[in-house]
């Protein structure tokens, strides 16, 4: 991370009273945690194209009509690193229908990251001691 705002497009994916998120590990904080799934805007990427080629990249799935349901600010520190993100969150649905009868999904992207994405409960997320970020996007999913 640098000292400058990063953009990101992330969507939310729902299955009943369950959301797709990312699993996620800050080890300086010893804290796991979960995330919406996306990634960064490119220049002269438009945020929409952005989710969708994440989603592609990182899971192999293709998301299905995004709608922008908001966009978040998200200050905070990773890995003892300050962080700064505007995040442009959509929501969706996936063309595999299989992805929603899945407990994990699993993908690797272009740079060799290693994603799992898990289905968790709204329940899970709003009372849970695992956060979901960026910051402010549990309560948004009611």
């Amino acid at each position: 991370m640098t000292n400058s705002i990063r953009t990101l497009a992330v969507a939310v994916i729902r299955n009943g009273d369950r959301v797709l998120v990312e699993r996620g590990y800050d080890s300086v904080r010893d804290q796991h945690y979960y995330r919406a799934i996306g990634g960064g805007v490119e220049f002269g990427e438009r945020a929409v194209s952005t989710v969708a080629r994440e989603w592609r990249e990182e899971l192999g799935l293709t998301l299905v009509e995004p709608v922008l349901l908001c966009v978040l600010e998200n200050v905070f520190t990773y890995e003892g690193r300050a962080g700064h993100e505007v995040v442009f969150v959509f929501t969706a649905s996936v063309a595999e229908r299989g992805a929603y009868d899945r407990s994990e999904i699993e993908g690797n992207d272009a740079e060799g990251v290693h994603h799992v994405a898990v289905w968790v409960s709204l329940d899970a997320l709003r009372g849970g001691s695992t956060p979901l970020y960026p910051t402010g996007l549990v309560d948004l999913l009611r």
